[in-house]
């Protein structure tokens, strides 16, 4: 069975204060929108998935690219 393959991921966070209370803030996590796998284990799929499932290995994909912006207010 094959390893699973590092990766390296690119993300971007900036933010921007307005006033001594208000700060804009924003981010990108995976701005190139890389296909990656964070887990992998070894299970009996014909359990959960019926009979003619026979790959044993189960692995989780990695975040795709996301963007998040925001206001943070401070008293």
């Amino acid at each position: 069975m094959e390893r699973l393959g590092g990766y390296w991921l690119f993300n971007l966070r900036t933010k921007y204060k307005l006033t001594d209370n208000i700060e804009l803030f924003g981010k990108v996590n995976n701005i190139l929108g890389r296909k990656y796998k964070t887990f992998g284990t070894f299970a009996d799929a014909d359990e959960v998935l019926g009979d003619n499932y026979s790959n044993r290995r189960f692995v989780a994909p990695g975040t795709p690219r996301e963007a998040f912006i925001g206001i943070k207010v401070s008293y």
